[in-house]
């Protein structure tokens, strides 16, 4: 059986430099968390709006999931759009440059092949992009439960996420 690092060049355009490719994308996708990580500064402020004098307020009730989240799907969403179009467009114009093997692309008898080298990675990609923020609203839904005082939480958070 092939290991995963072996199967990759056959994803990708021939000679097409796709280590340094992951290694953005994990950069990337490293500053996109870390962006997220905004959901946290919210809910504390929104958190400590709830105390004063460290005693809970009378009839408190903490700001809905859903707006404090929905930067963070945003974020990931557009970085998965973001990074599969301009990954696509490097995979086509890679075709263009220095022997032109686009000519010989098109010339083979499966029509589809230059289309799959040019887009199964960077569908890929944007895929575990999208994953990867699911697991992270996630776990800011489980932070907002667990540490929120369960009186101050309306019901119905985790349904108001899909409706938002």
């Amino acid at each position: 059986m092939k290991r995963f690092n072996d199967r990759l060049p056959g994803l990708v355009p021939p000679g097409f430099p796709w280590r340094r490719e992951l290694g953005i994308f994990g950069a990337m996708a490293a500053m996109v968390t870390l962006y997220s990580m905004r959901f946290l500064i919210s809910w504390s402020y929104e958190r400590q709006l709830l105390f004063r004098n460290g005693e809970l307020l009378e009839g408190a009730v903490m700001k809905d999931f859903a707006p404090l989240i929905h930067p963070v799907v945003i974020s990931y969403l557009l970085f998965a759009a973001v990074f599969f179009a301009v990954y696509s467009a490097l995979g086509y114009a890679y075709h263009w440059r220095g022997a032109k093997p686009v000519y010989l692309m098109r010339r083979m008898p499966d029509r589809f092949y230059w289309h799959r080298k040019c887009l199964v990675m960077p569908a890929a990609l944007a895929l575990c992009a999208i994953v990867w923020g699911l697991v992270i609203v996630h776990i800011y839904y489980l932070i907002y439960i667990c540490f929120t005082p369960e009186q101050c939480v309306a019901p119905g958070q985790w349904a108001a996420v899909w409706r938002f």
